[in-house]
């Protein structure tokens, strides 16, 4: 018997199926590549790591050099950790290259397959960050994943809280660098408080990938519980068209979902997508203080306990100019006001002291 709904399925596919036949195609394109590069010797793979990026410097995009560049790393894999990247590793690959999210179950090959994108986006020589959750999943996995970059003719390193700066600096300014969310965010704050360029530790921010991401996930891994009512602060500068999913940019609720994951009480109020003015802080403080001093009137006004920030520098301006803003408005800004970085990292049961201190100046703010 005829039906339809069976004919219309066959020739209009689904948005999936569709994603789906696109990926493979770029799969066969990496396979077509395998036995040409498998005929390469060893001194070869630096060679065509050197030639990829000369490529690039000539206006050759990364996506035009993926199935070659794919090919060759899977082929490093072989012959240094004796592992093949499968087609659905590929897949997992292409897909973090175009920075959207693979979701892979324990045991599918996530380490292996970040190898893949981590190498493409390093060819740019801008650098790459590999987010693990603790500081034993950073160094490991560098480790076991170093001699294939090394390989490939590329660097590797890893941050665990132990380092010195002087080990940070050289480590960040590897191709490839594996850490923890937490040692990134203080690194990246630290470096904004310094004043010689010469003495940070970070270069520029230029690809990320991060393992292990979702509610449920940071849910599990979450020891501190953040049971305040907290006051997620986006900036203008974190709400453009796409950024986060589908979210919507006028009114944005995932940082409200990462507040209560974290056992926090997101408040809703308005100041949270409004500028501080952060930019101006130099040339037009008056302004700056007003506008920051309004943001968190209002966050004290709908009863939040604490100020999350997204934004770096709107962070420094509302916690390092706060008081200074209360002097010159008169507008009560007496208020903690802490980096997304930085509840990440109480939240996951690092620097327990600084939680502490955090807590007790709440405590006292309310009483």
């Amino acid at each position: 018997m005829f039906n339809p709904l069976n004919f219309l399925t066959k020739i209009i596919k689904s948005n999936n199926q569709k994603e789906l036949d696109r990926l493979t195609k770029i799969v066969k394109k990496i396979n077509d590549f395998e036995e040409q590069v498998s005929k390469l010797d060893d001194e070869s793979f630096p060679l065509k790591t050197k030639e990829f990026i000369e490529k690039i410097k000539n206006g050759i995009s990364l996506d035009d050099i993926l199935p070659e560049a794919f090919a060759l790393v899977r082929e490093a894999s072989k012959r240094k950790n004796m592992e093949r990247h499968f087609d659905v590793q590929l897949i997992g690959g292409i897909v973090l290259h175009e920075n959207k999210i693979a979701e892979m179950k324990t045991g599918e090959g996530k380490t292996l397959t970040i190898t893949l994108a981590a190498y493409l986006n390093a060819l740019t020589k801008k650098g790459v960050h590999i987010v693990t959750v603790n500081d034993y999943l950073a160094k490991r996995d560098c480790e076991n994943m170093k001699s294939i970059y090394n390989f490939l003719g590329l660097t590797a390193g890893y941050i665990n809280n132990d380092q010195t700066d002087e080990q940070r600096k050289l480590n960040y300014n590897c191709d490839i660098t594996y850490a923890t969310n937490s040692e990134l965010g203080f690194d990246h704050l630290r470096d904004n408080m310094k004043f010689s360029f010469d003495t940070m530790v970070q270069r520029g921010h230029n690809y990320v990938i991060v393992d292990e991401i979702g509610l449920d996930k940071i849910q599990k891994l979450a020891v501190n519980k953040f049971d305040f009512r907290v006051a997620g602060y986006y900036s203008p500068y974190f709400q453009m068209e796409g950024a986060c999913g589908e979210d919507s940019v006028n009114d944005p609720n995932y940082f409200e979902q990462l507040i209560d994951a974290l056992g926090g009480d997101p408040i809703d109020w308005e100041g949270r997508v409004l500028s501080v003015g952060a930019p101006g802080i130099f040339s037009e403080e008056p302004t700056v203080l007003r506008q920051s001093a309004a943001v968190i009137s209002e966050a004290k006004e709908e009863g939040a306990d604490i100020i999350v920030s997204a934004c770096n520098l709107s962070h420094s301006i509302m916690d390092i100019y706060q008081g200074k803003a209360s002097r010159v408005t008169g507008i009560p800004t007496n208020m903690p006001v802490i980096h997304l970085t930085e509840l990440l990292s109480f939240a996951f049961g690092n620097h327990n002291t600084r939680f502490a201190q955090l807590r007790t100046r709440i405590a006292v703010i309310g009483d």
